[in-house]
């Protein structure tokens, strides 16, 4: 689709004008091998008049809401209805937030530590399991130290 400014130096590279007829901007664009189609929407566009094309909106959205494509300038231009000029794709930063190897290594390990510390602090408070008084750690060092 061409925007207002390329129509306007197409014009004013062939001796027209902004004054000229839809006419005169038809001959000079079908004399330098544009089709019927984009010829109406550069005419358009050089006019200010915002036409969408029904069966771009319909894949536009689709493409939106279906997949995971990104859009073009020209699906987002016919989205919108406004001229919008997209140059450079920007990249997902999914490999910086995703997480490596040692990540998760490290987040396995710490929550082994902190899982056995629970464990282990809460049977030491409540004298249960090894260090239950006559049975566990403590009746091995008791017994130990009082013979």
């Amino acid at each position: 689709m061409l925007k207002r400014s390329q129509v306007l130096s197409i014009l004013k590279a062939n001796g027209f004008d902004e004054t000229c007829s839809d006419e005169q901007i038809r001959h000079v664009l079908s004399s330098i091998s544009y089709n019927d189609e984009e010829i109406k929407k550069a005419i358009d566009s050089f006019r200010g008049r915002v036409v969408t094309d029904s069966k771009n909106k319909e894949d536009g959205l689709h493409k939106v809401f279906r997949t995971n494509d990104s859009l073009s300038s020209e699906e987002i231009s016919s989205l919108l209805g406004v001229e919008v000029n997209i140059d450079e794709r920007i990249n997902t930063q999914k490999d910086l937030r995703s997480f490596t190897n040692l990540y998760v290594s490290i987040i396995i390990i710490m929550s082994i530590f902190f899982g056995l510390g629970g464990i282990m602090s809460y049977m030491y408070f409540s004298q249960t399991g090894i260090f239950h008084p006559d049975v566990g750690i403590a009746s091995l060092l008791f017994s130990s130290s009082s013979s």
